[in-house]
């Protein structure tokens, strides 16, 4: 699965659900012709600066959840008064993915008058990948260079994961992998804060070979690439969103295959592709 998330300064009330109308049909006109409304909880934490070793004070706000899918529920949209996010489970290259992102911003920027004048707060691209090789060490799939030394001694029974956070020249670059069993014969490939109801869920395609591991270790791969502007908010424009995002997803593409071993690079028959426009 691969997600956008866009974050801005929340907007008024009465605009958002007047205009949420309006946006719902642009979307079906686009193709996502699912739509449910449900109460979201919205936790904020605030820390008292002056006290660290202070509890966190934590409020809790009820807010409107507006969802939308496509027929085959491979493409989903979720909005906010505060956030708009576009995920998709069906991933070809990052050209396809951006051109369907850039559908739902004609849509959201052509419905929600005024809407430049709120402020970006965050934007993030993540992807989540798995790594499922049957009847091969999964480890030989992976660079050492991003195993860590608990993962490269483990035995069998041992189970780790593990995390690199670093600044790059757009943001901040999380990646996590984990390695999980099958429970029951199940594979589930994302990350545990990912969670829908399963109303709005995407679907996930299902390889084949997945059902050859029955019993083996496999990993899940997490890489959230994200510009924060909590601080120092930035208009909130077309222009901002497509240059931004252009750039976390140059610095994701690269981590990405440096993920790959050289072995995987030839079992999975790494080659360039072409796009035709």
């Amino acid at each position: 699965m691969v997600l956008v998330d866009l974050r801005f300064t929340n907007l008024p009330e009465s605009t958002f659900i007047k205009c949420a109308e309006d946006f719902e049909v642009k979307l079906f006109e686009a193709g996502l012709a699912i739509s449910k409304s449900t109460d979201a909880n919205q936790f904020d934490i605030k820390h008292n600066a002056a006290d660290p070793q202070s509890e966190p004070q934590i409020t809790r706000k009820v807010i409107k959840r507006f969802d939308y899918l496509n027929i085959a529920r491979e493409r989903g949209v979720t909005l906010t008064n505060g956030s708009l996010t576009f995920r998709s489970s069906k991933y070809t290259c990052f050209e396809d993915f951006s051109e369907n992102w850039s559908d739902v911003l004609d849509a959201f920027f052509s419905c929600f008058k005024g809407i430049e004048n709120a402020g970006m707060i965050r934007l993030g691209l993540r992807y989540m990948d798995a790594f499922i090789t049957p009847k091969q060490n999964v480890f030989d799939f992976i660079s050492r260079h991003w195993l860590s030394p608990q993962q490269l001694e483990a035995d069998e029974n041992s189970f780790n994961a593990s995390r690199s956070i670093r600044k790059t020249e757009h943001g901040i670059l999380r990646v996590e992998l984990e390695e999980r069993l099958p429970n029951n014969g199940m594979i589930n490939t994302l990350p545990n804060d990912i969670v829908d109801p399963d109303e709005v869920s995407l679907n996930l395609e299902i390889k084949e070979h997945w059902k050859e591991a029955k019993d083996e270790r496999y990993v899940i791969v997490d890489i959230d690439h994200s510009c924060n502007f909590a601080k120092n908010l930035q208009p909130l424009s077309r222009q901002n969103i497509d240059s931004r995002l252009e750039g976390l997803y140059r610095e994701s593409s690269e981590t990405f295959w440096t993920l790959l071993s050289d072995h995987a690079k030839e079992q999975w028959g790494k080659k360039p592709i072409t796009i035709n426009r």
